[in-house]
């Protein structure tokens, strides 16, 4: 995966999450694409990431995971500078 992502079948079936917590990307980038700020999720929802480890979880490909139909993910985030990834 990366240095800050990890996935093991023992924590949350295999889901992506950031290294050394049970912190799901997924949960990350549903706070990014609600327009939470990286300072914020660090600061507010999850205390023990850092901005690094928030950016991993933005940069991890959309296709880690598919839906059970087969077909692709395709996952837009609009950044805090309002860059559109």
């Amino acid at each position: 995966m990366n240095k800050k992502i990890s996935v093991s079948p023992n924590v949350h079936f295999g889901k992506p999450c950031v290294r050394g917590t049970r912190i799901t990307v997924q949960n990350v980038l549903e706070l990014v694409s609600d327009g939470i700020s990286f300072e914020k999720i660090a600061g507010d929802y999850y205390p023990e990431l850092g901005i690094a480890d928030i950016q991993a979880c933005v940069r991890l490909p959309a296709r880690t995971e598919l839906p059970a139909s087969g077909g692709e993910v395709t996952l837009h985030i609009r950044m805090p500078n309002n860059t559109l990834y």
